[in-house]
């Protein structure tokens, strides 16, 4: 009777099987660091491996860096239609929308044509102190342009979200990956409540 590996499959398990060998290649390439505990009963063998610890300290500042995005994005809703009237843009109130929906959407615009232009290092070293002072702008804005050219400026370095995704990546590995990744939707989860 020949011998049958039993082999245990997660999210990591790739789809299509190495020709040459029964079982998938589940190595962590960064530092090597492969464990095999094997458990033997009778015919059926388990290969598993340990994840590698997370970067918890490194993670926790990318998580806070990750959450000023949100607060940037989302901070001028309540007020930027009451703002657009006080200040003047517009004296009719259904014309309000056109006009808080252009502000709106420069900041989202640029923030995904920034990250990929300038790259991830200075859109987190800049992005988040010059992201805070485009949303303190914003609030002295007394025109339709200023208001737009903060928003802009705040789009454009407001990539860090963008940003983090990569960085996550480069400090963990296939075994901790996961993991490391479903802390990345911490920030918005605690805005949507």
């Amino acid at each position: 009777m020949p011998d049958r590996v039993q082999v245990v499959q997660d999210e990591s398990t790739p789809l299509l099987q190495n020709n040459n060998s029964s079982q998938p290649c589940n190595r962590n390439e960064r530092n090597g660091h492969v464990s095999e505990n094997t458990e033997q009963s009778g015919i059926n063998t388990v290969k598993t491996i340990d994840p590698t610890p997370l970067p918890l300290r490194a993670l926790g500042v990318i998580l806070l860096l990750r959450a000023a995005t949100p607060f940037a994005f989302h901070i001028i809703f309540p007020f930027v239609n009451q703002m657009i009237l006080e200040v003047g843009i517009v004296d009719d109130p259904k014309e309000v929308g056109f006009y808080s929906g252009l502000v709106e959407s420069t900041f989202a615009f640029l923030s995904l044509v920034t990250a990929d232009i300038v790259g991830r290092k200075p859109i987190i070293l800049l992005g988040t102190f010059l992201m805070g002072i485009s949303t303190a702008s914003f609030g002295m804005s007394k025109s339709l342009f200023a208001m737009i050219l903060t928003r802009c400026i705040g789009g454009a370095v407001g990539s860090v979200w963008v940003a983090t995704k990569t960085v996550v990546a480069e400090y963990t590995d296939s075994t901790n990956q996961v993991k490391a990744f479903q802390y990345l939707t911490a920030p918005l989860d605690c805005l949507s409540d």
